[in-house]
């Protein structure tokens, strides 16, 4: 994942392809800083849609 800060070091170019890989629609019309933006939402999205391991819920067992 990508944070705005690492976006804003990169060329339009390589921002381009990281948006084309997270299957976000005509970039090539995008300013670098809208990119950016859809970049991160996109990232969002996709981070919400994921299921979150759910921790072991056993319980802990102590000696008798």
């Amino acid at each position: 994942m990508y944070d705005i800060l690492e976006l804003n070091k990169k060329l339009v170019s390589e921002l381009r392809d990281i948006a084309k890989e997270l299957k976000i629609k005509r970039v090539e019309g995008f300013k670098k800083q809208d990119l950016i933006y859809k970049i991160l939402d996109q990232q969002a999205i996709v981070a919400s849609e994921t299921p979150v391991k759910q921790k072991d819920q056993r319980k802990d067992r102590t000696p008798a």
